[in-house]
């Protein structure tokens, strides 16, 4: 059988060994780990539901990997609770997945501060695998944030602390929506100039943006167009046109009765990617009023 591979029984037998000794699930696989508010303090905890991923860097004989050959299997095996409180603790579960599922600390040695919190399922020989959060997802900034004898980690979602508090949020697959969304851009003045505008979505990760936008415009008495083009930092900044290419997002043809000075208004519902900063591209026809609720995000993975 391992012929036509020019392999020996012996070393078809090893590299079987060596697989399953490192795993089997493919390179970036995530399933379950799916975050939520915990019921008893929303202000501070996230739940973590039970679920398996591929470590996405492991550290090899005193070096950091993030070849797919050197990468490891990592499972929570039941729901656990992590606090954004208190320092990390390493949770007590039964790695069967028949008991567990408690309560324990969940931060780095950061600081508790209103910023995004990421989380990542952690591994290592020997070790039971479980969640941390920390401020950064900086490959050097993660694993000198490990642990002491974690090698492995994969960052499978972010929470936002804002006001002193997790922002209330559900998550279904990689959708996550705010319960409340924030009123990111009130009232703000939009001028032909592009500006970036830092909404209510992770820092540190691309997502694709879930917003509702809204600008008002009063022309003067006269007949005249207006229109917004929301767009990725990632694309050229470019201006609104009512034909050319890339358009617009929202627009309006404004026609006054003579003498008359009226208000004009356009909304909709806006997707785009965001940089890591959560921030989009705004820029306007004419001078317009701007406001921007975050609904929430997608993680694009």
């Amino acid at each position: 059988m391992n012929r036509p591979f020019r392999l020996s029984n012996a070393a078809f037998a090893h590299r079987a060994e060596t697989r399953f000794a490192r795993g089997f699930l493919p390179r970036g696989y995530l399933n379950g780990l799916v975050l939520s508010n915990d019921t008893s303090d929303a202000t501070n905890d996230v739940a973590i539901a039970a679920g398996v991923c591929r470590s996405e860097v492991n550290v090899v004989h005193g070096t950091p990997s993030t070849l797919a050959r050197d990468q490891i299997d990592m499972e929570i095996p039941v729901g656990i609770v992590k606090q954004l409180d208190v320092a990390w603790a390493p949770e007590n579960y039964d790695p069967e997945g028949y008991s567990g599922g408690g309560r324990s600390g969940g931060r780095s040695a950061s600081s508790l501060s209103n910023t995004t919190w990421h989380a990542f399922v952690i591994g290592g020989p020997g070790l039971p695998d479980d969640v941390l959060f920390h401020d950064s997802v900086t490959q050097s900034s993660v694993l000198a944030a490990l642990p002491k004898d974690y090698t492995a980690y994969a960052w499978v979602g972010s929470v936002i602390r804002s006001g002193g508090a997790i922002l209330a949020f559900t998550q279904t697959g990689n959708e996550v929506r705010l319960a409340d969304p924030p009123l990111d851009a009130n009232g703000v003045s939009q001028t032909t100039t592009a500006a970036l505008r830092a909404l209510s979505v992770p820092a540190g990760v691309k997502v694709l943006a879930h917003i509702n936008t809204r600008w008002t415009y009063a022309p003067g008495a006269s007949e005249s167009n207006a229109g917004l083009y929301v767009s990725s930092p990632d694309a050229n900044d470019e201006a609104h046109s009512a034909t050319a290419a890339p358009l617009g997002t929202l627009s309006a043809h404004v026609n006054l009765s003579s003498g008359s000075v009226l208000n004009h208004a356009a909304a909709s519902r806006i997707d785009e990617i965001t940089d890591t900063s959560g921030r989009l591209r705004f820029r306007s026809s004419a001078t317009v009023t701007l406001y921007v609720a975050t609904l929430g995000w997608r993680y694009l993975r």
